[in-house]
């Protein structure tokens, strides 16, 4: 089911993976810093929802009989973390650079 919605999502933008990704990691990083105002909460929610994001991809990789695909993971994992890093050094640079601070 998971991997079918994320199909879905790929097949209705025509965006890669790794780029859905990419866009992924930016909306939640921005939501979580609304929510929050903490970018270092925004990247650990980044990072836990990748985790679950590929648990589930190796939930249902197993399930389907293909097995675990870890190298796959590793690269999701990295392009993810990598976009909210960037993200987290623009607002950190963003606050010093800011005015009356």
């Amino acid at each position: 089911m998971w991997d079918a919605l994320k199909q879905a999502i790929g097949g209705a933008t025509g965006m890669p993976p790794a780029a859905l990704h990419v866009y992924v990691a930016i909306a939640i990083f921005v939501v979580a810093l609304i929510l929050f105002r903490r970018a270092g909460l925004a990247v650990l929610i980044v990072f836990a929802l990748q985790l679950l994001n590929e648990a589930l991809d190796a939930f249902g990789d197993m399930r389907s009989g293909v097995g675990f695909k870890l190298n796959e993971a590793v690269i999701d994992t990295a392009i993810t973390m990598a976009t909210a890093a960037v993200l987290w050094a623009l607002t950190a640079f963003a606050d010093a650079v800011r005015p009356g601070r």
